[in-house]
């Protein structure tokens, strides 16, 4: 009898509270967010290849919709990839993390990142093309209230990326013009001075890709290197392992365009990588259903001091955003240049 009478107490209140409707000045506050949402990793199904998008593995393994978009002010907006959920998947399997995600609006692969035309007599440097991006923000676990909350770090003001919370935050980072054609990920250490790249010990020499312009900074120049069928060659990656240097004094046909990314793949097969190059993907393009899917996977502990060890907690906060044809001489993200998600979170050990 009392649970009844309690019962209908509350359903009276709550219609109280609905008749309300405004508040005392007549102005209807905006409605709270949306509680966060929580993604387990799969932890039975197999480590999937990352040779492919392993269908046969990613099929078996629930999915989490992770809205971006929706806030522009704060989390910001591409108007290009817009509002939409991002698919989202992980696999936790031998003290690896997969993470598979899955988003539309794309209707191109932008590959190109930057260019090197050949004009009429001289060759220029077009630094207005673009790359498309994934990248996923984790809670270091000590920054405070902030954790992963891009909001109060992706557009702060200068240093932009800059951590609020005392702390770090550990940035996985794809990039589909650098890090996807040689299979990896980039991986950055954010702090309050802002962005940092993980360690490399001489990055004039191990990165992963590099820039082919021989006069940076400066509009007119020539190439570095060239592929080694010269003006055969007409695709959009340049492999380090395919050139041979460029020679000035060669001619390239007016409006020949040299891949202004020299990619270096072969650290992707490499047993053991610097902490910057630790992160694996592999990514495809749908130009019919213009989407992009994407794998990356890393090891839970690195080992590394620029990483935080995921497998030390049973949660960890997470941020993601993408870009669609992204400027990669920007010097950071703006509101318009990116979907952004709210703060969720990746249950480890579900």
């Amino acid at each position: 009898m009392n649970y009844v009478k309690i019962t209908a107490v509350l359903i009276f209140m709550a219609f109280i509270a609905g008749c309300g409707g405004d508040s005392d000045n007549g102005i209807t506050p905006p409605p709270p967010p949306p509680p966060p949402v929580y993604v387990a990793v799969n932890t039975t199904a197999n480590a999937p290849d990352l040779n492919s998008i392993d269908n046969t593995v990613w099929d078996t393994v629930d999915s989490s919709d992770i809205l971006v978009g929706a806030y522009p002010s704060t989390y910001g907006i591409d108007a290009r990839l817009g509002m939409q959920n991002v698919v989202l998947k992980a696999i936790k399997k031998n003290d690896m993390l997969y993470l598979y995600a899955r988003w539309g609006n794309d209707s191109k692969a932008n590959r190109d990142g930057n260019k090197l035309d050949m004009g009429a007599t001289d060759w220029s440097h077009l630094t207005s093309f673009g790359e498309d991006k994934l990248m996923f923000l984790f809670d270091a676990g000590n920054n405070g209230t902030e954790k992963a909350n891009c909001a109060t770090m992706c557009h702060a003001s200068a240093p932009i990326h800059k951590t609020t919370g005392g702390g770090k935050a550990d940035v996985w980072l794809w990039k589909s013009s650098t890090t996807a054609p040689a299979y990896l990920g980039e991986d950055q250490w954010w702090s309050d001075l802002g962005i940092a790249s993980d360690n490399l010990t001489t990055p004039t020499t191990d990165s992963v890709y590099f820039d082919n312009w021989n006069n940076p900074g400066m509009e007119f120049g020539f190439p570095r290197y060239k592929h080694t069928t010269d003006e055969a060659f007409t695709d959009t990656i340049l492999y380090v392992d395919d050139t041979v240097a460029f020679v000035t004094s060669e001619l390239f046909p007016s409006d020949y365009f040299m891949p202004g990314w020299v990619i270096d793949s072969t650290y992707h097969d490499e047993a053991t990588r610097e902490s910057r190059w630790d992160i694996l993907s592999y990514s495809e393009h749908d130009p019919v259903e213009d989407t992009w899917e994407v794998v990356l996977a890393r090891e839970l502990n690195t080992g590394q001091l620029d990483d935080v060890d995921m497998s030390a907690v049973d949660t960890i906060q997470v941020t993601l955003g993408i870009n669609h044809d992204h400027p990669c001489y920007s010097t950071g993200d703006i509101n318009n240049n990116h979907s952004g998600s709210l703060p969720f979170y990746i249950i480890l050990n579900p």
